[in-house]
């Protein structure tokens, strides 16, 4: 099955062009960033792990950081490198290239 990713998006997007509504990118890499174990007020631990993504239309290539509640989808496969992604929600600080993307 063949898949157009949205041309000339994350350009678009970084210069706040809003004519671009829930691009379709590609994911090219993802690296855990941190990993640190929390204890919570019931005395539970949870790790807690935050991930970089490399996001491309096909032409460009972002990086960013990716909101808390995709992690799930990364530890359980759902989202990995070569996925086909629509965004749904991106908002970016272009000073230091910084995300947040939900898909």
């Amino acid at each position: 099955m063949a898949v157009n990713l949205t041309a000339g998006a994350i350009s678009k997007l970084l210069t706040n062009e809003h004519t671009v509504r829930e691009p379709v990118v590609q994911v090219i890499d993802i690296k855990c960033t941190e990993t640190r174990i929390e204890v919570k007020s019931n005395g539970v631990l949870k790790n807690k792990t935050r991930y970089r993504i490399v996001l491309s239309d096909g032409s460009v290539c972002i990086g960013g950081f990716i909101s808390n509640n995709i992690n799930e989808m990364i530890g359980s496969n759902q989202l990995q490198k070569g996925s086909v992604v629509q965004l749904s929600n991106f908002s970016s600080i272009t000073d230091n290239f910084s995300s947040n993307t939900t898909l």
